[in-house]
């Protein structure tokens, strides 16, 4: 079911964008370039040279590929981890408020539907509460409250992260024997080893047409674009609604209506704004301000640069 809605949204993209691409001037360059290669170069020799291209830039892509993973695998320095933007002791806070609350939550039958103990588990890719152990939870906490191994804790750290433990112990009524049970590895997504699958070369210019062809159709929507500086820069749309045709009189005095609140719509995971243009077109009704948001690095964009939390 997600993949069939993930096709007929891609389908509908591409129709979507389509009309933006028969524009005049875009539609003669192409049918210029067209006939000024056929001039030069027979069909049969064109379509060699294309597959030649095509197979020299997925072979650069495969090799280019193979270092961003080895990059991606290296642990980076401590100054350059991203630390918890609370601190370590409200994120700890924060987590347990988090535990409590869907503790709370009953399904059908009256049964807790995440309790901590299954929280607990989770982290541990399954493992049996039964078989962790408080060096197991002290490795834990060390990466999700301060982005370190344990080795790497400092003596203050170290004493707040065992008054976390036995205050997670004891708000929870868990305990864990001492220890350190070497067969059980929770997720530290900064040390783990990742599992990176990439598509070809002509996949990703695909996507990248299809971005492009976008944000055409969002200027045709009477959007401004403005594009990020540098790696912390953000990237959006921004639609003004245009001045009033005049002024509204109400018993003879001029009248000017509160104006609404502005719009900003994020989009998540997939391919872009491409699947929300239909969306974005109902909202772009002249009443009020929006701002739509570009992420990349959650598009498929074949971009490494990522937004800071902060």
């Amino acid at each position: 079911g997600a993949l069939l809605s993930s096709l007929t949204g891609l389908y509908n993209s591409v129709l979507d964008v389509a009309v933006t691409l028969l524009s005049w001037r875009l539609m003669s360059g192409v049918v210029a370039v067209l006939v000024l290669v056929q001039l030069v170069l027979p069909m049969v020799a064109l379509a060699q040279a294309a597959m030649a291209a095509m197979l020299a830039g997925e072979i650069v892509f495969f090799v280019w590929l193979r270092y961003v993973k080895r990059e991606l695998q290296r642990v980076k320095a401590l100054e350059d981890r991203l630390r918890p933007p609370d601190g370590p002791l409200r994120t700890f806070q924060r987590s347990v408020a988090d535990i409590e609350v869907c503790a709370a939550w009953r399904d059908g039958h009256g049964v807790a539907s995440r309790s901590p103990e299954k929280w607990v588990e989770g982290w541990f890719r399954g493992q049996r509460l039964d078989g962790i152990m408080s060096e197991n939870m002290r490795e834990f906490f060390a990466w999700a409250f301060y982005t370190k191994r344990v080795s790497e804790l400092q003596e203050p750290e170290m004493r707040e992260t065992e008054a976390m433990l036995r205050e997670f112990q004891g708000r929870f009524g868990l305990a864990f024997e001492q220890g350190y049970n070497p067969h059980v590895r929770p997720i530290l997504l900064n040390f783990d080893s990742l599992k990176i699958w990439g598509h070809p070369l002509c996949y990703y210019l695909w996507i990248g047409s299809l971005r492009l062809a976008c944000r055409q159709s969002m200027r045709l929507l009477g959007y401004q674009y403005f594009a990020g500086t540098g790696p912390g820069g953000l990237s959006f749309f921004h639609y003004r609604p245009p001045p009033a045709p005049g002024v509204l009189l109400v018993d003879g005095a001029p009248h000017r209506p509160e104006p609404l609140l502005p719009l900003v719509l994020i989009h998540g995971l997939g391919v872009g704004l491409a699947v929300y243009l239909r969306f974005i077109r109902r909202l772009t009704n002249g009443a009020r301000e929006v701002f739509v948001i570009e992420l990349p690095e959650v598009s498929q964009s074949c971009t490494r640069l990522v937004l800071a939390p902060d």
